[in-house]
């Protein structure tokens, strides 16, 4: 999964998107998520990556926000200071908050 991202070819987000929110293995998820840092995501990747804030794993939820802080979608801003606010992992709300204020 690593690979593919650092390929650098955005065909293959969507591949790693989906992984994220289907894989059953939360370190793939995980992997997954650092991967689309790489790339640039079309918007069914992007909103798979959004929909990985909600995931079960806080390391998943932290990937996701560093990934997103990165990339500094838009659409990312709200769900990313509800993160802040209230996430029950003090990592994952101090990483939101970080990513949100990334330029």
């Amino acid at each position: 999964l690593d690979a593919l991202g650092e390929l650098g070819d955005a065909r293959g987000a969507d591949v790693l998107a989906e992984r994220v929110v289907s894989e059953p293995d939360p370190g793939l998820r995980r992997t997954a998520a650092a991967a689309l840092d790489h790339l640039s995501l079309p918007p069914a990747a992007a909103r798979r990556l959004l929909a990985a804030l909600a995931d079960e794993s806080w390391r998943v939820r932290l990937t996701a926000v560093r990934t997103l802080g990165r990339l500094a979608l838009p659409e990312a801003h709200a769900p990313l200071q509800a993160l802040a606010d209230g996430d029950p992992d003090p990592l994952v709300r101090r990483a939101a908050r970080q990513a949100l204020a990334e330029p």
